[in-house]
């Protein structure tokens, strides 16, 4: 609600009440005067006029609308985005709505709160309006009728209207954008139901996955209970590899996060992590999600460098994975340790060191990311920007190549704009 709704509102409130002593008619006129002054439109504002003259007056004498002025009224509060003020007025003239159909009505209310005062008074079962309104869920997508199933429908049902969401399809502007619909539903969702049943959604493409995290990634509060859901769903036999895709593209811009972002992000992969451990069962899409995890983590080690950024960051792994004797020394294999003394040898006989390195590096399995002065499309993953400034997608020019195990990357290469 915005500032001139909810002030609009409270006026119309404070009339609706009853008859007012004139210190009180005093106070609210001058609030309401406050909000006119706000209001440049000059038809609109005699509508506003109009409409605190009307409330003013006792019940018996205010005049009856007919339906075309109503809707007129409706709509210029509507259209503004004063939308509990259009609320309001709606329920006072309910009666004036009462006979219309649930089409009729799609097309009138201002909002879901609307449609739900029309289906009390009109004693229609809900069970009714949820049934005409699946029935057509590209036709309600940009209705009430969607926000109204959003709140009241079981999450087995929502799976056509979640479709069409997750396809960034814009609404009407009175309406909640495909965004703010999409994470008030999942909020709702706190079992998990509904993020399950999206799983095995057939039409869940990679797409549509992205616009997903976009979304629980945006608000904190949902990431949050998100992390705390997908443990139970990677853990149950029925889990889906979509689950596993979600966990990639949540978390895929951690190495290039920073600040208070980089700590929440890292903390949030570390109870992931934990919380498939302590569900205590182990699946292939609970396996692939861990395996994601000991990644990231992995990278994160690598290319974490400055004070700052390590005090940003929380790592979960397992110890295994460093292969540590109990001395405290690096283990590597016989194959390792060959070529790194074949290394020595070539350094006593006076090659250069940096060649010496390139080649024992790439025959210990790591291969370059690029070459001195090659151009190259910004990418922080693979990329480290040495001046500042850089955006990805932007052409640079590579100062020093990096190196990468496989697609996991050890040392980002240096780059500079192009």
């Amino acid at each position: 609600m915005n500032s001139l709704d909810r002030k609009l509102t409270s006026v119309f409130k404070i009339l609706l009440k009853g008859p007012l002593d004139d210190s009180k008619k005093r106070k609210i006129e001058k609030e309401f005067r406050n909000v006119r002054t706000g209001i440049i439109d000059e038809d609109f504002g005699k509508k506003i006029d109009f409409l605190f003259d009307e409330f003013s007056r006792p019940p018996i004498q205010r005049q009856k609308l007919v339906f075309d002025e109503a809707v007129e009224f409706l709509q210029a509060l509507r259209d503004r985005g004063l939308l509990e003020s259009a609320t309001l007025i709606f329920n006072i003239w309910r009666d004036i709505f009462q006979d219309l159909s649930l089409q009729q009505m799609l097309n009138v209310a201002p909002n879901s709160a609307s449609l739900k005062i029309w289906i009390k008074a009109k004693k229609i079962p809900a069970r009714d309006v949820e049934g005409q309104l699946l029935a057509n869920p590209t036709e309600i997508y940009s209705t009430v009728g969607a926000d109204w199933l959003l709140a009241h429908s079981k999450p087995e049902k929502l799976l056509p209207l979640f479709d069409l969401l997750v396809d960034r399809q814009q609404r009407k502007k009175h309406l909640r954008p495909w965004h703010e619909a999409l994470t008030t539903a999942l909020k709702k969702d706190k079992s998990g139901k509904l993020l399950a049943l999206i799983f095995h959604q057939p039409s869940l493409t990679d797409d549509r996955i992205t616009a997903l995290s976009e979304v629980i990634y945006q608000n904190r509060a949902l990431f949050k209970m998100t992390i705390d859901i997908l443990p139970t769903i990677l853990t149950r036999k029925e889990s889906n590899a979509s689950a596993v895709k979600l966990v990639e593209t949540l978390f895929k811009s951690t190495l290039t996060t920073d600040s208070s972002e980089r700590e929440f992000i890292t903390a949030t992969l570390a109870r992931l992590g934990a919380g498939i451990l302590l569900a205590e069962r182990r699946t292939t899409d609970a396996e692939a999600s861990l395996a994601i995890i000991q990644k990231i983590m992995r990278q994160l080690r690598n290319l974490t460098k400055t004070q700052a950024q390590q005090s940003k960051t929380w790592i979960f792994e397992n110890l295994s994975n460093e292969e540590v004797l109990l001395d405290d020394k690096l283990s590597i294999t016989a194959h390792g340790a060959r070529h790194i003394a074949l290394a020595f040898e070539k350094a006593d006989q006076g090659f250069n060191a940096k060649d010496i390195l390139s080649v024992m590096a790439r025959n210990l399995g790591l291969s370059e990311i690029g070459k001195k002065d090659q151009t190259a499309i910004y990418d922080p993953l693979w990329h480290e920007d040495v001046a500042g400034g850089l955006t990805p997608g932007t052409p640079v020019i590579i100062n020093q190549a990096g190196w990468r195990i496989n697609d996991e990357v050890v040392a980002r290469a240096k780059v500079r704009k192009e």
